[in-house]
């Protein structure tokens, strides 16, 4: 009886240390923003949402050079934070920006911060 009480609990602490070594230790926690590719679409969309949205908003000439940064968090939809090349008349500059996808796909553009 003692026997078999001491190879089932070696089973169970054996199964529990396996799960546990299961995850990787520089895994991202959950919900929290994740690098991804720059040429993802969903990525390109938020940037030429931001640059244009921006542009008409603020009244100024902006064209979306490059995306040189992005992140990305899953929520109620998508949250994106890129960093942008922007070009204004002539004169290369950089954004950190910050855009909200909704379920319907329908976008916020939350900040816009000239480096």
């Amino acid at each position: 009886m003692i026997f078999l009480r001491s190879l089932c609990l070696i089973t169970i602490l054996l199964f529990a240390q396996s799960c546990a070594s299961d995850r990787p230790s520089d895994s991202q926690p959950v919900g929290s923003y994740v690098s991804v590719p720059t040429t993802d679409t969903g990525v390109q969309d938020a940037a030429t949402f931001a640059v244009d949205y921006h542009a008409a908003t603020a009244g100024q000439n902006l064209t979306l050079k490059s995306i040189e940064a992005a992140e990305q968090q899953v929520v109620a939809g998508m949250n994106y934070k890129l960093t942008l090349s922007i070009g204004e008349d002539g004169e290369d500059k950089t954004a950190d920006v910050a855009v909200y996808r909704n379920a319907e796909g329908e976008m916020i553009l939350n900040s816009w911060v000239w480096q």
